[in-house]
């Protein structure tokens, strides 16, 4: 059996023993993130916006549905981190390495049922939203008279695709991963 073999069933044994107390604690951290960002304390803020992502990547061992939502918070919260210090090129550098280690060591750890299927799933979902968005730049385009170079030029839309390519990049890592590792595997056999 290996470490992450391992790692997948104590942690799954874990969320499953104290799902309900891990639930009632993400409540709580939500509520105490909320008091915190509503009375402008930093720090408690942010040990609460770590609490929520360690409660949630606990419950991404029970369900692919906290298995997605885990991987959909890891950015915000890599960006939390990002407040804290000056926004130099390394310290985005830094922060993107660790949301990508971040992502990778969470589904690998992750039973493969859910992890193959909740990367599939984003990454088909963050198409479809990037397909709509440009389906939407050209229809605001025909009907007005915007250019579609200042469409793709605003601020928003370019906000738009990083963030939706900042998903897709990820879940293309994993799923190849997951493929080597399925290939490995099948050679070895």
């Amino acid at each position: 059996m290996g470490l992450t073999d391992s790692l997948n069933l104590k942690a799954t044994a874990f969320a499953n023993r104290w799902r309900l107390v891990i639930k009632i604690w993400l409540v709580f951290s939500f509520l105490s993130y909320a008091l915190a960002y509503y009375l402008g304390l930093e720090v408690f803020g942010f040990i609460s916006a770590i609490s929520i992502f360690g409660c949630v990547c606990l419950l991404a061992f029970s369900s692919l549905l906290w298995f997605i939502a885990s991987l959909v918070f890891l950015q915000p919260l890599v960006f939390l981190l990002l407040e804290k210090f000056d926004e130099s090129i390394t310290v985005y550098a830094l922060a993107c390495s660790i949301w990508l280690l971040g992502w990778i060591t969470l589904s690998l750890v992750v039973d493969d049922k859910f992890a193959r299927l909740g990367n599939d799933i984003l990454l088909k979902i963050s198409r479809i939203v990037l397909v709509g968005e440009f389906a939407l730049l050209y229809f605001f385009n025909y009907n007005s008279s915007l250019d579609i170079e200042t469409l793709i030029k605003s601020n928003l839309t370019k906000s738009l695709l990083l963030v939706l390519n900042s998903y897709m990049l990820p879940s293309l890592v994993t799923l190849l991963i997951f493929d080597i590792k399925t290939y490995i595997a099948s050679k070895n056999e």
